[in-house]
C-alpha cells in the first residue's frame, strides 16, 4: 500500500512539473506581420514581443507609403483625425495596452467597420491591426 501511495505522490508531482513547464504558451521574440497592401496611403505593422511566454509588448505602426510611420506622424501632428478626440497614437497605446492586458485580442469584439466599445477612446478600426497580432501569434507558437 505505501508503494502504491509513493508511486501515485511521484506520479502527481511529474504531472506538476510537466504542467508548469509548458505553461509558456508562446515561445519569446519579437515577431512582426504587416498587411500586404497600402490603404488610404498607409500598410499596417504590427510589432509583438513575448517574454517569459507572455506577451509583454505590442505596437502597432502603419508605415506610410511615401515613407515615415503613424505614430510618428501623429506625435509630431502630421496625423490628425480630429479636433477633440484622442490622438491616433494614442489609440494605437490604447490598443498594445489591450493587448497586453488580455494577452491576445481573441476577446476583442469587433463591428463590420472593425471598429469596438471593448477599448475605452479608440474610434480607429482595428481589425487589420487584430489580424496582424494574430500572425505575429502564431509565429510565436
Amino acid at each position: 500500500m505505501k508503494k502504491l501511495v509513493s508511486l501515485l505522490v511521484v506520479l502527481v508531482l511529474a504531472l506538476s512539473l510537466v504542467a508548469c513547464g509548458s505553461s509558456a504558451a508562446y515561445k519569446d521574440g519579437t515577431y512582426t506581420a504587416e498587411a500586404d497592401e497600402f490603404h488610404n496611403g498607409w500598410k499596417d505593422h504590427v510589432e509583438v514581443t513575448i517574454s517569459g511566454g507572455k506577451i509583454t509588448k505590442v505596437v502597432y505602426n502603419p508605415i506610410g507609403e511615401e515613407g515615415g510611420d503613424k505614430i510618428t506622424a501623429s506625435k509630431e501632428g502630421n496625423y490628425v483625425m480630429t479636433d477633440d478626440g484622442p490622438l491616433w497614437h494614442e489609440q494605437s497605446e490604447a490598443f498594445a495596452k489591450y493587448v497586453i492586458d488580455n494577452q491576445g485580442v481573441d476577446k476583442l469584439v469587433l463591428d463590420d467597420s472593425g471598429k469596438t466599445d471593448a477599448i475605452s477612446g479608440v474610434s480607429i478600426s482595428l481589425n487589420g491591426a487584430a489580424d496582424l497580432v494574430k500572425k505575429c501569434l502564431e509565429q510565436a507558437k
